[in-house]
């Protein structure tokens, strides 16, 4: 059996399947103490009528911004900005933290060439700085990281150096094209790591008491899983999952592998597409002008007939409105009538997820498929190694493509293997 929960401030929503995807059990429960987890697992384990194999929890609402350890976020560029107007600003919503910026020349091209050699000794006496005692948490973003990481493994060898303890992101981690938005994404990792590290230890100390066995996971924001270790590694992919697990447990219900899910609740009506019985992802969250965070997101819009074009309908419509006053559109027609939470559900259901994206060379098509073999067997083992059957697991997308006016011989190759997936649809609390 598996479980599902959706945190809130005040209430959290739990959803059990069985074996065969089924839902064997829905819960409801109010949380007030700052530390829920013990007695949120205990009620769990005594309301389950089989053995808990494995629990994913959406803590996205419950991640807290750094606001007492000093942060810094390291950026790396052959050279400075040009003239105020073309200065890379603190985003806004990262003013609140004591988060500095330290300028350092370096960085690669696309191909992976050193534009320049890092100043490690700039970097070394801007952090001489700083008292050796301070708590110091940084993400360090390169130009051409996505092609070569060494200047910013460099730079973090640097800050382990002086701070033994820092806690460092490198912004390869999270791959686009655009310096600003790694930048954004790593420094916003940053910010989260001690808040991931205090929740992770909170769920793992609680399911050993009270869930002994139990595998334990934490909700990312395609829609998929991955060890509750990591949280104090990539918070940030934690940010955005509820939408994309809502989406999840809406085409659970439905059945449905391939094609758009609308979903229509007390909120409004959104559309979301499943490709391989998985939600199709962007690789940034858009944020308007401000710098995006670079994360592979479901890709879930407002619902309008325009986005799926003539003469295509949508493949399910699920019908989750908790009263019929909140009227139904007349261009739709519900498929499925839920009152499950959608969201627990596609924690419950959620499958282990596994992503590579980065460049590479490849100058003939033999090269090319050696990459994509050895990519997604490395996805695979990491898959396993986070608790999936290796039958179990499966490539659900993986592509390779020149990158346009880039460099030649130059491919993005990226890829995704999921394990442990659902497939049995699961009916218990529905009507179609």
């Amino acid at each position: 059996m598996r479980a599902g929960i959706r945190l809130e401030k005040d209430r959290c929503s739990v959803v059990a399947v069985d074996g065969d995807g089924e839902v064997a059990g829905e819960y409801s429960h109010s949380i007030s103490q700052e530390d829920p987890f013990p007695e949120l697992l205990d009620w769990i384990a005594h309301r389950s009528a089989a053995e808990i194999r494995s629990v994913t929890v959406d803590l996205g609402g419950l991640l807290a911004m750094e606001r007492e350890r000093q942060v810094v976020a390291v950026r790396i560029s052959p050279r400075p900005a040009a003239d105020p107007l073309h200065e890379l600003p603190v985003p806004h919503d990262l003013r609140g933290s004591r988060l500095t910026v330290i300028d350092v020349a370096g960085g690669h091209d696309m191909r992976g060439r050193p534009l320049m050699d890092l100043d490690v000794g700039a970097l070394a006496a801007a952090l001489s700085g700083y008292p050796s005692e301070t708590e110091l948490v940084a993400s360090v973003t390169a130009v051409g990281s996505v092609a070569n990481p060494e200047h910013e493994q460099q730079a973090a060898d640097a800050l382990l150096s002086a701070f033994p303890f820092a806690r460092v992101t490198l912004s390869n981690e999270f791959f686009s094209n655009s310096f600003r938005d790694r930048d954004y994404t790593a420094a916003v990792n940053a910010c989260l790591v001690s808040s991931g590290d205090q929740l992770a230890a909170q769920i793992e100390q609680a399911a050993r008491a009270h869930l002994p066995g139990a595998l334990v996971y934490f909700a990312v924001s395609d829609g998929g899983r991955v060890p509750i270790r990591r949280l104090g590694a990539t918070p940030v992919q934690a940010l955005h999952a509820s939408p994309a697990l809502g989406l999840m447990g809406a085409r659970h219900l439905a059945g449905v592998n391939e094609g758009e899910v609308v979903i229509v609740d007390d909120a409004g009506v959104r559309a979301g597409r499943v490709h391989e019985g998985v939600p199709a992802t962007h690789t940034v969250i858009r944020r308007g002008r401000e710098p995006a965070l670079a994360c592979n997101a479901a890709r879930i819009d407002p619902y309008s007939p325009s986005l799926l074009g003539e003469p295509e309908r949508p493949a399910a419509v699920i019908d989750s409105r908790s009263s019929d006053k909140v009227l139904l559109r007349s261009d739709l027609e519900s498929t499925v009538r839920t009152r499950v939470d959608l969201t627990a559900l596609g924690a419950a259901i959620a499958p282990l997820s596994a992503w590579s994206d980065f460049l590479g060379h490849a100058s003939a098509t033999d090269e090319l498929d050696g990459w994509l073999r050895a990519t997604q067997e490395d996805l695979r083992s990491q898959i396993v190694h986070w608790g999936a059957a290796p039958e179990s697991t499966r490539v659900v997308e993986s592509t390779a493509y020149t990158l346009a006016y880039g460099s030649r011989h130059v491919v993005r190759i990226r890829a995704r293997v999921i394990g442990d997936w659902v497939e049995t649809t699961a009916r218990a609390g529905a009507t179609t």
